[in-house]
């Protein structure tokens, strides 16, 4: 039968998740566009994936329906079983046969999978036009069309492995949490709908059922909760969608939540738009802003796991008092809900303020999953819904991990405004709107990480673009190929790139724009298009609203009016520029070309904007230009002034991709007659800067010469008729035979107009003189890159001014510090005439000075100190410095004996200072990192046990993103692949691995670093098959989200191993100690420790949802369960053997204000896992107790600690403790 997808102008629907069962039930009622009489007897059809469909009825009318069920298509034996004569034909072929396996598997995704007929009664009323009107009428009395054009469909369906359907594939569960999925095509997998990016559809609402010790947080703004049973066991949350959206912009999660409210800051410039059009809205009749959608403050509310993750859980013990005090007194604070709700609010103004208008949207929510549930580290965004992972929640203390939670929200909140408010007309759009959303993006990083620092991002996300980008990749958008599918050409697949290149490019394109366009100009255009996207959008709402004509105009003027004192400059420019009325045309869809000629109008270039757009946006691969210049000066002849001149010289490589774009880009060029290929060369001389245009285009090769202004002869000072010493006319005949070069060094494209990698060759004094005079950080930068490429003369007595350069830039402090950190990294690449690394005595010389402990005696410090990190700044520093000591090599490509003794003592000896401003785990994982890049055959048992301490480390302290744990993993991977690990040591290093990733209460960012261990491993043995092959072997075995049939009990907690939790859980009772508020170590508790301790004591508050509609009511706070590793680390092997050791007097424990944490370089191979099963229940009681919180375990040993110290013979107290 003929089938066609049918046509959604209203919807609603009803969720019930069960996350025990994890399985769910739901309806949903579509208001459907009537197909015509001739068409009356043809199917409609809905996506469905992999759900179950109960009924169907037409206006209260059961009707016929078919669902197909997804199919999984494995390759043809003929494909897998037969014989190849090389390796390398075999992937091929096998991968060949795999993409069209996969392209089949999405032109079937296209299809509907839900069809069904519409019931003979609604037929036969449709194939009479007289009695049509009065049916479809009493239709109506069932919730139908009065005007007899629209139909009611509602569907009752089922999903889940709970209800026997097998895995799910749009709803994820874990444990007592479910989430949506948010990737492409995936919320058919959960509702039944029309599941295409284009088309918006009007949304009455979205009622989501669950326990009643659950929260569900929706899309839109939550109505009302309600009761869903008599008993009370069940409630349902009512969230109302005030915006048209498609269904991919749909979305919600589930679980025990506690929540935290944001406070928005006062508007600055904000305030005075929405003022003047509320007054214009009264004093035209229209009503106020708030039926237009405005509706004051929005309600932005964060919501994160009531049981922490193990990293959240350590850190909100381990934090310090809290600067933010929690509105519910909790400890929301210490964890980071406090503060990313805090922070939520201030990037919600920020982008107001960029943008010159009121975001309409009423509310927000914002959850913080456990990261089990989230497929994509970006997160997932909706309409006014953001999911995002747990661990990026801001801890105060953590470097890294803050600024990349803080970059995690705005980037979330960005795309509210480009993808949600704004969307893009077509699939060849969308490039625009992930540009636009990465453009608002970058102003939160200009405003509140600095410009320095926005420059330096981009300037590194360029460098990836030249490096990931060989022309295979597609373009950002692919013309020219007609394919039948709502997502585009490519059906959405661009957005699965792991390397996140499309989106990359995206991003540098639109950056692009605006260093053509200028940044206020730039600025005010977005203005002017947001202004009328939310005219457009007052408009939408007041018709779905039932207003008439004027009603709807009057709606939309007050949106303009709310923007307009933003737009009105860019829109006077486009007027002045093009002649006309500049006023934007209402359209919440953007346009590439209308965006491109309107920006070009504006600034006066839109000739410039077809060239663009055909050789950056419809092409593909980046050029690389090779350039170096020659400087020539003449002399003077009679009345002639000599002539400088700057011989410059361009070579252009590329695929042979890139030469189609530029040759469309000069053809485009010439139908507008406008140049095309122009990029600009920029001459410092003296004290000034000179512009230069220079015509690259397609060219292979270009010489080109550039005017310079000859420098000005200064006469010598003297006294008159003095006479002259002996030799000084050759001094003075040799000073005018060499004149002074006027060029002080050369750029091209410095402000990064063009998407072109550009290598300058360049003297070395002209280097130094850039890094060293400039002013701009990508300048310093670029003039790094090219210092490190240089060779350093090893003659006796020689000064290289490019490392003594790079030596200052790299101790002064007044330079940036991502500057700092390059120059670093370019003295380990540095090499002399023999071979050997020139910079690294340099780097030795400034670690030592600056992170070790001052000698007496004025000798070289040879004790690593403790770093009490209070500058991030010297953080980022010394995690350079140390992974470029361990980039230096010998001719040979070996490393040093002086840089393996330097690594292994600064990480061994290496302590945390308790109660210092910022959180080390940086440098911590930098140095465990710096082992990786080792290569000392020999060496690798040491390096191995050294790696394994610090492993378990951060088994029980967890590091935030486990970047410690991370680390090390890594580095066990390089060791194995880099040869210093014999087969019996690499094959310790596969165990461990194999351990760590079968682990489940591991953090998930651990056992993925091991999972991609492995695969180092397996890369560096079997090659790219075996890589392959153990993915796919991971992929089946692994117990991933869509297998977990029913959510299961986290176990029980088990300490590592007998031999590590006393010094483990001693340096954790010492950071206890110095974390509280008051008193000995655990004797007073600040607010974490008091409502950690309250919950473990099983305080319940009963949940009572109050009566008022509108109001957000937090849920009862469950009895939090033990703190809960879940076997963190395997039972080690000789463990019972190790316990069953007479004890030894050891040191005795630092005190409380600065623990000491040494590790000893010993230790051999580990043993078989037969020998550790057989060891592990002997051990188990000793090693592992019963269930209990970090807490009481610090308590236990804390009391071990205080009974184990009796005195020596000289007094001094002696710890007896099983280390």
């Amino acid at each position: 039968m003929s089938l066609q997808a049918a046509s959604v102008r209203l919807q609603r629907a009803g969720v019930r998740v069960d996350t025990q069962q994890a399985s769910w039930t739901g309806w949903t009622e579509l208001v459907v566009a009537a197909p015509p009489a001739a068409a009356a007897a043809a199917a409609l059809g809905l996506h469905c994936y992999g759900l179950a469909v109960q009924s169907v009825t037409v206006n209260g009318q059961p009707a016929s329906f078919e669902l197909v069920q997804p199919v999984r298509e494995e390759l043809p034996q003929s494909v897998t079983g037969a014989a190849y004569d090389s390796q390398q034909r075999q992937v091929a072929a096998v991968a060949e046969a795999a993409y069209y396996l996969y392209e089949r598997q999405l032109q079937r995704e296209r299809q509907p999978e839900l069809s069904f007929r519409l019931p003979q009664e609604v037929q036969q009323q449709l194939q009479q036009p007289g009695s049509a009107a009065a049916a479809r009428g009493k239709g109506s009395s069932s919730g139908g069309s009065s005007d007899g054009s629209e139909l009611r469909v509602r569907v009752e369906f089922s999903g889940g492995a709970g209800a026997g359907i097998g895995p799910s594939a749009g709803l994820h569960f874990w444990q007592q949490y479910a989430a949506t999925d948010g990737q492409v095509r995936r919320t058919s997998a959960w509702l039944p709908c029309v599941d295409s990016s284009g088309a918006a559809v009007q949304w009455e609402g979205l009622e989501v059922t669950v326990r009643a010790d659950e929260v569900a947080v929706g899309p839109g703004q939550l109505q009302r909760q309600t009761w869903a049973d008599g008993e009370r066991r069940w409630r349902s949350f009512h969230y109302a969608l005030p915006v048209a959206c498609p269904p991919c912009h749909l979305g919600f999660a589930v679980g025990p939540f506690r929540m935290a409210v944001s406070s928005l800051p006062a508007a600055k410039d904000g305030t005075a738009a929405a003022n003047a059009a509320e007054k214009g809205a009264e004093a035209n009749g229209a009503g106020s802003s708030k039926d237009a959608g405005s509706q004051g403050e929005p309600q932005l509310t964060s919501f994160a796991p009531q049981k922490l993750p193990a990293e959240l859980a350590v850190a909100a013990v381990l934090a310090v008092q809290p600067s933010i005090a929690p509105a519910n007194g909790t400890s929301a604070a210490a964890d980071g809900l406090a503060r990313s709700a805090h922070f939520t609010g201030l990037v919600w103004r920020l982008f107001e303020e960029v943008l010159g208008a009121r975001c309409p949207l009423p509310a927000v929510q914002q959850a913080f999953l456990p990261p089990e549930l989230l497929l994509s580290a970006s997160g997932q965004v909706g309409q006014g819904l953001q999911l995002l992972s747990a661990s990026q929640l801001i801890q105060p203390r953590a470097i890294e991990q803050s600024i990349a939670a803080r970059c995690a929200i705005a980037r979330c909140l960005a795309r509210q405004w480009f993808g949600v408010l704004l969307r893009a007309a077509t699939p060849l759009d969308e490039w625009l709107v992930e540009g636009l959303s990465g453009w608002l993006e970058e102003q939160f990083v200009q405003r509140y990480l600095g410009r320095n620092e926005l420059a330096y991002k981009r300037w590194r996300e360029r460098q990836v673009i030249f490096l990931a980008d060989n022309g295979e990749a597609p373009p950002l958008a692919v013309r020219g190929v007609s394919v039948p599918s709502s997502w585009g050409p490519l059906f959405g697949t661009e957005r699965f790139d792991p390397s996140h290149l499309w989106a990359t490019k995206a991003v540098a394109v639109v950056a692009m724009l605006e260093k053509r366009a200028g940044e206020e100009l730039f600025r005010k255009h977005v203005s002017t298009v947001v202004a009328a996207g939310l005219a457009a959008l007052a408009a939408e709402q007041a018709a779905a609203a039932g207003k008439d004509g004027p009603a709807a105009a009057a709606a939309a003027a007050v949106a303009t009016a709310v923007a307009a004192p933003a737009a009105g400059a860019a829109g006077a420019a486009a007027a002045g520029a093009d002649g006309g009325s500049g006023t934007p045309v209402g359209s919440r869809l953007l346009d590439t070309m209308t965006f491109l000629n309107d920006l070009g109008r504006a600034g006066s270039f839109r000739r410039e904007m077809a060239p663009f757009a055909a050789r950056w946006v419809y092409g593909r691969g980046v050029p690389h230009v090779t350039a170096g210049y020659v400087y020539h000066r003449q002399a003077a002849s009679g009345q002639h002034q000599g002539l400088s001149v700057l011989e410059l010289a361009l070579k252009q490589t590329g695929p042979a991709c890139v030469k189609r774009a530029a040759d469309y880009a000069q053809r485009a060029a010439a139908a507008e007659g406008s140049n095309a290929g122009i990029i600009k060369a920029v001459v410092r001389e003296g004290e000034q800067y000179m512009d230069h245009p220079v015509h690259l285009g397609g060219e292979a090769f270009v010489l080109t010469e550039l005017k310079v202004t000859p420098p000005v002869e200064k006469k010598q000072p003297g006294r008159r008729g003095r006479k002259k010493k002996e030799g000084e006319d050759g001094e003075e005949e040799a000073a005018a035979a060499v004149p002074e070069d006027p060029v002080r060094w050369l750029r091209l494209d410095p402000a990064g107009e063009q998407l072109i990698d550009i290598k300058l060759l360049q003297p070395e004094r002209q280097l130094v003189a850039q890094l060293q005079h400039s002013r701009d950080v990508v300048a310093q930068a670029e003039a790094i890159q090219r210092l490190g490429e240089l060779a350093v003369s090893s003659a006796p007595g020689a000064r290289p001014a490019g490392l003594e350069a790079l030596k200052r830039t790299l101790a002064d402090r007044a330079v940036f510090y991502r500057v700092r950190c390059d120059a670093a990294l370019a003295l380990a690449g540095l090499r002399d005439d023999q071979g050997q690394a020139a910079g690294l005595p340099a780097l030795l010389e400034f670690y030592r000075r600056n992170y070790f402990l001052p000698t007496t005696d004025g000798s070289d410090p040879a004790t690593p100190q403790s770093i009490a990190v209070s500058d991030p700044s010297e953080y980022f520093v010394a995690q350079a410095v140390v992974t470029a000591i361990s980039l230096c090599r010998e001719p040979d490509g070996s490393t040093r004996d002086d840089v393996l003794l330097f690594l292994c003592a600064c990480l061994s000896d290496y302590s945390s200072i308790p109660g210092a401003p910022f959180s080390d785990y940086g440098l911590v994982a930098a140095m465990c990192g710096a082992l990786g890049n080792i290569n000392f055959e020999g060496f690798g048992d040491a390096l191995l046990t050294l790696l394994e301490k610090f492993l378990e480390r951060d088994a029980v302290l967890v590091s935030p993103g486990s970047s410690v744990g991370r680390a090390c993993l890594a580095a066990m991977a390089a060791l194995c692949a880099n040869g210093t690990c014999d087969d019996n040591e690499a094959a310790r290093v596969a165990t461990a691995v194999r351990r760590v990733r079968q682990s489940p209460g591991l953090p998930v960012a651990l056992r993925h670093a091991a999972m991609a261990a492995a695969l180092q491993m397996a890369a560096a043995q079997r090659g790219a098959e075996g890589v392959l092959q153990l993915a796919l072997a991971g992929a089946a075995a692994a117990p991933g989200i869509a297998q977990q049939g029913q959510a299961a009990a986290p176990p029980p907690l088990r300490l590592p191993s007998a031999g590590t939790p006393a010094f483990l859980l001693e340096e954790a009772v010492q950071l206890v100690a110095a974390a509280s508020a008051s008193g000995p170590a655990l004797s007073g508790e600040g607010p974490a420790m008091s409502d950690a301790r309250a919950r473990a004591d099983g305080a319940v508050e009963q949940p009572i949802p109050p009566a008022a509609q509108g109001q957000l009511f937090s849920p009862a706070r469950q009895p939090m369960d033990a703190d809960d590793a879940s076997s963190r680390w395997p039972q080690q092997p000789g463990a019972a053997q190790q316990a069953q050791q007479p004890q030894q007097p050891q040191q005795a424990a630092a005190p409380a204000a600065a623990p000491k944490f040494k590790l000893k370089l010993a230790g051999g191979p580990a043993q078989p896992e037969a020998a550790t099963a057989a060891a592990a229940p002997a051990a188990g009681p000793a090693a592992a107790p019963a269930a209990s919180s970090l807490l009481a375990l610090a308590q236990r040993v804390q009391q071990q600690t205080q009974q184990a110290h009796v005195p020596n013979a000289s007094g001094a107290p002696v710890c007896r403790r099983v280390l």
